[in-house]
């Protein structure tokens, strides 16, 4: 394979993956996920697991590797998500008992 091919996927691969990085940590450490979309982090989570499943179909490490780590860094995103949206529908609940 030529080297410069490979040297493209590989660097697609680490500037798509890790600019996610900066985001998984605002969702640490404030835990807000206000701002983010819970459809649009499922579909992506669920695109990158797919997309991790055909690099190993091809045996692709660019793919493979990319793939992995966004699935991490998503599903860091899409967890604290799924916890606030039912942290606020539980509030919801309380607060329409409590009138």
């Amino acid at each position: 394979m030529n080297y410069i091919i490979l040297l493209v996927g590989y660097a697609a691969s680490v500037l798509s993956t890790f600019s996610f990085i900066p985001q998984a940590l605002y969702v640490v450490r404030t835990k807000d996920t206000q701002s983010i979309s819970l459809p649009t982090y499922t579909l992506f989570v669920l695109s990158v697991v797919l997309w991790f499943i055909y690099g190993i179909f091809l045996r692709d490490i660019p793919i493979m590797a990319s793939n992995i780590v966004s699935v991490v860094m998503g599903g860091i995103i899409l967890w604290y998500k799924i916890k606030e949206v039912i942290r606020t529908k539980a509030k919801e609940q309380r607060d329409t008992k409590g009138n």
